[in-house]
């Protein structure tokens, strides 16, 4: 066999279990925080770069309880324009698995909607870097206190045409 496809194998069984459990905390005090997420291409094709040539991730966050977590920063955070940080709660790793060639994932804009629900406008960085066809994987942690949580995304690029 393939010394390639083992590595892949092996890869895709680890991102499969990561996915299976979207949250997890780091000891018994933590309250356990489920994060889900998800990327949409919007208008990141392949071939493209800059902040025009965003993609968006979708992110869920409520308690153990199924209660949504609604204060995890601003309703705003950018204009697009620009990479941003994310409010402290957030960290964002990018750069976990992407396709041969591509740049790692930084966030451009950072919307919080309500009820749980939050949006990372990323692009491929840094310009000019464009996007390539495949799937990028991401993670979202949330720490604040005792609250805990963690999600693995995938953001597939795939070509227009």
């Amino acid at each position: 066999m393939n010394p390639k496809n083992n590595m892949t194998w092996i890869v895709a069984g680890l991102l499969f279990t990561l996915f299976l459990i979207p949250s997890t905390a780091s000891d018994g005090s933590s309250e356990l925080l489920i994060v889900h997420t998800a990327g949409n291409q919007e208008f990141a094709n392949p071939g493209t770069s800059g902040f025009s040539s965003s993609a968006d991730l979708s992110v869920v966050i409520t308690t153990q309880h199924g209660r949504p977590v609604s204060d995890l920063g601003p309703s705003v955070i950018g204009d697009g324009s620009f990479v941003i940080t994310l409010p402290p709660e957030w960290n964002f790793v990018g750069n976990f698995t992407r396709p041969n060639e591509a740049c790692a994932l930084l966030p451009n804009q950072f919307f919080n909607v309500g009820s749980g629900i939050y949006i990372i406008r990323v692009v491929s960085h840094p310009p000019p870097c464009p996007w390539v066809a495949g799937d990028y994987h991401y993670v979202v942690q949330i720490t604040r206190g005792r609250l805990q949580g963690s999600g693995l995304g995938v953001l597939p690029i795939r070509s227009s045409f």
